[in-house]
Parts: structure tokens; C-alpha cells; sequence
């Protein structure tokens, strides 16, 4: 089967490229916190994980490797060693794995196309069902719609031109 991922290589290097801006900022003695590292961990490495794997088919080798990565990619951000054990970082529960972020992924975009009429036209061309009903809008009562008085925004709000719309 071919590879679904983009090159891993290509991806290995953004990854260590981002883990060694992590260090680098990391060790400067006015440095970001590990909290703010974990967030630039969340940002610049799982992003790319999270959004493209989540929709591919990938090999056990794959979701290996990318498991991997992210794991390389919280030990720099909390100033761990390379060799530390992988079971005692999941242990530590800082970070998920591949398969929990695609499955949080994949729900929340059911949720989200699940709150519009488009969404669930999409979600049933997919043979999926939504997750929530269907919002109910109401229209508004007609005597709460008399009562708001919206008037036209002018093109030209010039302070001297438009003095009383301008103090508004």
C-alpha cells in the first residue's frame, strides 16, 4: 500500500525542527515555561497530525512512527531526556496518543456539522448520523421585533459631518 502521510522524512524534520526551537527557547534562562512549551508542542506538532491522519487510512508502522514523533516532541518540551520510557511518559498522562486525538478530532466534526441543515445534508450523503438534534429556532415575537429600532449605518462617519452619530 502506499504511503498515505506525507513524507516522513519531510515530516521527521519539521518535528525535530520544531523540538529543537523548543530547546533552544527552553534553556534561555528567560525562557517560556513548560506549560507554554506544551502548548507550542500542541500547536506546531499536533496540529499536523491531528487534522491530515485522522481522514487516511494509515499502516501500524505509520501510526507508529507519528506516536513516536509526538512523544520525542513532549520529552523536549518538558525537558526530559531522549531515553526516557515511553510507558513512563504515557503513565504521566500529559499528552494522548494518535488514535484518542484522530477519535476527539473525528467527534468534534460530527458535532459541528451536526448543529446545521448543511451539515447533516453532508453527514447523510456519508451515510452518518448526527450526533445532536437539531437545534429549534424560533422566529422572533412580533412585538419584540416593533420595539428594536436599528437605524441605517451612514457611508460617511466624517466627525465633523456626523456629529450626533458619532457621540452614539
Amino acid at each position: 500500500m502506499v504511503s498515505t502521510l506525507p513524507s516522513s522524512a519531510q515530516l521527521s524534520n519539521a518535528i525535530h525542527q520544531t523540538m529543537h526551537l523548543i530547546s533552544r527557547i527552553a534553556i534561555h534562562p528567560h525562557g517560556m515555561r513548560e506549560h507554554d512549551l506544551r502548548r507550542l508542542v500542541q500547536a506546531f506538532v499536533l496540529s499536523r497530525f491531528v487534522y491530515s491522519p485522522a481522514y487516511l487510512f494509515l499502516s501500524r508502522t505509520e501510526k507508529d512512527k507519528v506516536n513516536c514523533l509526538i512523544c520525542q516532541a513532549y520529552r523536549s518540551a518538558r525537558f526530559l531526556p531522549r531515553s526516557t520510557s515511553t510507558d513512563r511518559l504515557l503513565s504521566m498522562g500529559v499528552h494522548n496518543s494518535l488514535s484518542e486525538l484522530t477519535k476527539a478530532h473525528l467527534t468534534a466534526q460530527l458535532v459541528r456539522l451536526s448543529h446545521t441543515r448543511p451539515g447533516r445534508a453532508l453527514l447523510s450523503n456519508l451515510k452518518l448520523s448526527p450526533l445532536l438534534p437539531l437545534p429549534i429556532s424560533l422566529p422572533i415575537p412580533s412585538h419584540v421585533s416593533t420595539l428594536q429600532a436599528i437605524n441605517s449605518l451612514t457611508k460617511n462617519m466624517h466627525p465633523e459631518h456626523h456629529p450626533s452619530r458619532n457621540a452614539a
